[in-house]
């Protein structure tokens, strides 16, 4: 009796393991298989025959393909163009990305015409869009820039583009590496006759490096000098313009050297 009592309950505790295991390895499986089988598609974008890309312009992301007649992403199943490339965020965003890297044969001939429900749209197929544009009535140019924060240097070639007189835009800041823009975007109202501009500041976030420094001056009227040692953290802008001040100072110290010596001579 015993022994028929310890196989019922052997048997009862195997299927009480498998019931609570069999349930869980199920859906585990299943999700891994959902993760592995979801599908990618190609999303592409064709200049047309009004302009080509200017592939020096364009920051490529992963999986991005870049030509001067195309532009290709990967896009999951199901998923929108939402950020698949910086600066993607919306279709006014979309817009100002692609008029950033046009190159038109005739430049204030056409403008590229705004996107419209591109961006939000979740991708079920291999998708194509060709570029539509626009003929420029009133054409008037604006200037994007893009510049360090702290040293007001350019860090990115400014963009030249043109619109229509009174027309109103959204511009977006390209990627520039180790830089990260302090907006997102602007809006502009292109007017005639005025300079029509954004810039766009950037905060340094590469490498910062400790480098000291060692200044030596003449006293004026004197031929003592002092030196002068600091350590201080530059970034990569900043360390140029310091090492073009102390080439500066360098030149005035000989100057004045040279001048002493001339007036000792004299005397």
């Amino acid at each position: 009796m015993k022994k028929v009592k310890k196989i019922i309950t052997g048997f009862l505790t195997v299927f009480i393991f498998m019931a609570l295991v069999l349930p869980m390895t199920t859906v585990k499986a299943s999700e891994e298989k959902e993760v592995v089988e979801k599908r990618m598609y190609t999303v592409t974008f064709r200049a047309g025959n009004i302009a080509c890309f200017d592939i020096d312009k364009i920051t490529v992301s992963e999986g991005m393909e870049v030509t001067k007649n195309y532009i290709k992403v990967k896009v999951a199943k199901g998923d929108t163009l939402a950020f698949t490339v910086p600066g993607w965020e919306s279709d006014a965003g979309l817009t100002s990305w692609f008029s950033n890297c046009l190159h038109y044969e005739k430049e204030a001939a056409y403008g590229l015409k705004a996107f419209n429900g591109v961006v939000g749209t979740a991708v079920e197929r291999n998708t194509e869009y060709v570029l539509d544009y626009k003929r420029l009535i009133d054409p008037v140019s604006y200037t994007v820039s893009f510049i360090d924060s702290q040293t007001k240097e350019q860090i990115a070639t400014p963009q030249i583009i043109y619109g229509n007189a009174e027309e109103t835009i959204m511009v977006t800041p390209v990627t520039v590496s180790d830089y990260t823009p302090t907006e997102s975007s602007k809006i502009i109202k292109l007017e005639k006759g005025k300079e029509n501009t954004a810039t766009f500041e950037y905060r340094y976030t590469g490498a910062v490096e400790t480098i000291t420094r060692t200044v030596t001056n003449v006293v004026p009227g004197t031929t003592r000098t002092e030196t002068v040692v600091s350590e201080v953290e530059e970034t990569t802008a900043q360390m140029v313009a310091v090492m073009q001040q102390i080439q500066r100072q360098r030149i005035q110290q000989i100057t004045w050297q040279i001048i002493v010596r001339i007036t000792q001579t004299r005397t």
